[in-house]
């Protein structure tokens, strides 16, 4: 006959009972973990209930009273969770949730909120935009407003809350510079929130443009009028500008097709592609510390190409005169001999030194324009098409 263990009928009932609870919680909204919580104190008499059972069944002079030792152990982690999922609902719901979890990176909500805005054109001659954290899009379009779409996302705690932040966050003066700028301040302002802020501006007219984006990608199409871009981390694409270009960013890669004008390109840490489909007729310079340079153009392109990479390769290829590359791979880096090693009208004789230097100093056709290109650490490409 098999023995009854004082614990097991506890259990039953206890399972049946919690997901009882928690079934009717599901499908009338309310906390079954809080009810358990509540009437946890029933599994005592539950269980006292069946010991006295026991001792009555059993008709023993002196019952010896046998535990489920897995049943109550059952019993009481389903009071310690049930105790946990209460306690965490309790604490979500409270104020200090918010900053605690923001300060662990842990946001509740993303809240998403788009405006957007009108300014006539006329008597605009500049575009300054200031944004720390988001993407920026700069396009021309057919019409006769200046047109700006904002979406702010913010991640947060309390929805409420970061609709009045949105409130505070954007800000444009509109004179003959129209200034957008986001409000750093704002931003920064505290750990129960994160936010960005991305902008598309459509503009009908010739401009100068003045961006500085420090964390997100920027996207120039189809504009008309000098642009300077000054970038912290984020990629840089330029798709067609009639004027002169100059970028300076810090990570990210850059990338520069079908500019009239000079072209000017700073980077710190990232690839650098240029293309033009027409023949170029001013002055393109091109820097990398860490990354390599492509460029791709006419064929029939002229003009002085000075290429060099201290510690990287040189190909060329397409075009209609060869280029002539000094310093061919080796397994050490060039630099000058000593000067007592030369005549005094001698160009410096490269070394062979740990790392690879290759150089072009060649002039197709015209002097003008002149192709500065100039890498550190990283190879370079020169194509023709």
């Amino acid at each position: 006959m098999r023995k009854w263990r004082v614990g097991t009928i506890s259990m039953g009932v206890l399972l049946i009972a919690t997901g009882l609870i928690l079934l009717a919680g599901e499908i009338q909204g309310y906390n079954g973990a809080g009810l358990i919580l509540r009437w946890w104190p029933a599994i005592l008499i539950i269980l006292g209930a069946e010991i006295l059972v026991y001792i009555f069944v059993s008709r023993e002079e002196q019952p010896r009273i046998k535990f489920d030792g897995l049943s109550i152990f059952i019993v009481i982690m389903i009071i310690l969770i049930s105790s946990a999922a209460y306690g965490a609902g309790v604490f979500l719901k409270s104020d200090f949730s918010g900053h605690f979890l923001g300060g662990m990176g842990f946001y509740k909500y993303e809240t998403l909120i788009t405006r957007d805005y009108e300014y006539d054109a006329e008597g605009v001659d500049k575009l300054q935009l200031r944004n720390s954290y988001g993407k920026v899009r700069i396009e021309s379009y057919a019409g006769d407003k200046i047109r700006i779409e904002s979406s702010i996302h913010i991640r947060n705690n309390d929805e409420e809350a970061a609709r009045k932040l949105a409130e505070k966050l954007l800000e444009i003066n509109a004179h003959k510079t129209l200034t957008i700028s986001t409000n750093d301040a704002v931003l920064n302002g505290g750990s129960s929130y994160q936010g960005s802020l991305d902008y598309v501006v459509k503009v009908p007219k010739t401009l100068a443009y003045d961006i500085r984006n420090e964390g997100g990608s920027t996207t120039l199409a189809g504009l008309a009028g000098d642009v300077k871009i000054h970038g912290e981390s984020g990629e840089v694409k330029v798709d067609g500008l009639g004027g002169n270009l100059q970028i300076k960013n810090s990570f990210g890669r850059i990338r520069v097709d079908d500019v009239a004008g000079i072209v000017k390109i700073e980077s710190e840490n990232g690839e650098i592609v240029y293309s033009n489909t027409q023949t170029v007729a001013h002055n393109v310079n091109l820097f990398s510390k860490t990354g390599s340079i492509q460029v791709y153009l006419p064929a029939a392109q002229e003009g002085t190409f000075d290429v060099s990479t201290e510690n990287g390769e040189i190909n060329t290829g397409g075009f209609d005169t060869e280029f002539n590359i000094t310093g061919a791979p080796h397994t050490g880096a060039l630099h000058s001999g000593p000067a007592s090693d030369r005549a005094p009208t001698e160009e410096p004789a490269l070394v062979p030194q740990d790392g690879l230097r290759q150089q072009i100093k060649q002039t197709i056709g015209t002097p003008n324009p002149t192709f500065t290109l100039r890498t550190e650490f990283g190879s370079i490409e020169l194509k023709g098409r």
